[in-house]
């Protein structure tokens, strides 16, 4: 059990040191990742940098061709300047021998100009020639600078790959520790129990004897049946302790095996991280080779390459913007006409709808001066048949004195030519008509609204026929009428 004890504790003493261990690589792995993160950020910033610096340089290199070109027109300028002044002087030489003394020092004195003006053109010339080398040379700062950019950002990339390299190793190592550690940490727990187990047996076989004694106190057992009892009992424990030892010795070779295959993987990891670390440095050296090789050789091709991606791609934009150009102006000439079609609609609309407008009003005017034309005609008419109608009622009295006429005959043209507005109702009234005339009169309540003073009149008036027809003069029976 002692030894047990102690291999219990130099495994957990091994568990602590893998622990340790697996936190210290969990340290190197954040240390890595931070590392990592850092050279990203430093490489982004190197790639601003160089596209700025890029930037920089397409610019001055626009600007040194303007300039260059305008140095190449100016120098040809100063070379016609020159042969002309050559060409002058060449004349006036010429010229000289045939003038006399005072066209000589005319002539003089324009020479003296014109080498005048030959000086500060070739002066100027210098000058010129001085700033383009002066911008030739910045050009030159400025591509080295590129290419040392463009270097650290190549040793920096692959330094950035190394660590990540390193860091999926790292964790690979880290993850078969794990593993290990669970491994191992399985089979403690299995020597755990087996040792809980054996304790078990063992305090079961202490406490069997006293719990045997009281048993047989409590029993009444003739001596040789006890003691071949005791004999076959003694034999039975000696067995069993004889197991107890071998299964003890057993678990112990266990725990010693086990505690050696745990030394042999520890010491397996270890040369396997000596190994690994070595695989890194004897690749970190292949690397740097790498990268000298290809910032000596690749770089050169790459700049060129870039120059020629930045021309093709400013000729492309160049392209695209005139595209543009010529496409917005096609669409403003398009919204253009358009705004022009829909002005011209619009003030269509608007003159149809004033001259609707204009119609209508027209019409408008037409119906009411016809409506006032009809209700003063109607008032007039109206007037007249109750002026006849009140008139006839007046007379009413005399005439009832009076033998009453015979009832009218159509034939005669006295009768015939009553006004309508006095006239009785005819008896040879189609039914139909009489109970229509009803119906509207039985329709017409008194406490109906008037709508106009015609319609107001036009009901006196029928009042008033009706209450006389009704009432004095009672339709009699025609001869030709059925009874």
């Amino acid at each position: 059990m002692q030894a047990h004890g102690e291999l219990v504790r130099k495994l957990e003493s091994d568990l602590e040191a893998r622990r340790t261990s697996e936190a210290e690589l969990r340290l190197t792995v954040a240390k890595l990742w931070a590392v990592n993160c850092r050279l990203e950020a430093e490489l982004c910033a190197a790639n601003a940098k160089a596209r700025q610096l890029l930037e920089q340089q397409d610019a001055q290199s626009i600007e040194t061709a303007k300039r260059e070109d305008g140095f190449k027109a100016f120098r040809k300028e100063s070379e016609r300047r020159l042969q002309v002044v050559h060409e002058q002087s060449d004349q006036l030489m010429q010229e000289k021998r045939q003038l006399n003394f005072e066209d000589l020092f005319s002539i003089r004195l324009e020479l003296s100009e014109s080498r005048t003006c030959l000086e500060s053109t070739k002066h100027e010339n210098r000058l010129l020639l001085a700033k383009n080398e002066e911008q030739s040379l910045q050009a030159n700062t400025q591509a080295t600078e590129i290419e040392k950019l463009s270097a650290q950002l190549t040793s920096q990339q692959q330094e950035i790959e190394a660590g990540t390299a390193r860091s999926q190793r790292l964790l690979e190592d880290l993850s078969s520790a794990r593993e290990q550690q669970s491994v191992m940490q399985g089979r403690i727990q299995g020597l755990e129990r087996d040792m809980n187990r054996a304790l078990v047996i063992r305090n079961r076989a202490l406490n069997w004897r006293p719990k045997r004694q009281k048993t047989w106190e409590s029993r009444l057992i003739s001596q040789g049946t006890f003691l071949a009892w005791k004999a076959f009992s003694v034999q039975v424990g000696l067995q069993t302790a004889a197991k107890m030892a071998r299964y003890n010795d057993d678990t112990r070779v266990r725990l010693q095996l086990t505690g050696k295959e745990a030394m042999k993987h520890c010491s397996q990891a270890k040369e396997e991280l000596g190994s690994i670390r070595q695989a890194c440095a004897s690749e970190r050296m292949q690397m740097q080779a790498v990268c000298n090789e290809i910032c000596q050789t690749e770089l050169p091709k790459l700049l060129r390459i870039l120059e020629h991606q930045h021309t093709t791609q400013r000729e492309c934009a160049e392209r695209e913007r005139e595209l543009l150009r010529q496409d917005t102006e096609r669409r403003v000439q398009k919204m253009v006409e358009n705004h022009q079609t829909q002005l011209v609609r619009r003030k269509r609309q608007q003159h149809a709808m004033v001259q609707a407008f204009g119609a209508k009003r027209e019409r408008e005017l037409h119906r009411r001066t016809f409506s006032a034309w009809k209700e003063l005609y109607l008032r007039s008419v109206v007037g007249q048949a109750t002026h006849t109608a009140m008139v006839f009622r007046s007379q009413q009295p005399q005439l009832s004195t009076v033998e009453i006429p015979s009832p009218v005959d159509r034939r005669e043209p006295e009768s015939w030519a009553m006004a309508a507005a006095i006239r009785p109702i005819p008896i040879r009234v189609q039914p139909l008509q009489l109970e229509k005339q009803k119906f509207d009169e039985c329709s017409r309540s008194p406490f109906s609204e008037v709508t106009t003073p015609i319609d107001a009149m036009w009901r006196k008036w029928r009042r008033i026929d009706t209450g006389v027809a009704g009432r004095d003069h009672k339709p009699r029976p025609s001869p030709g009428s059925p009874s």
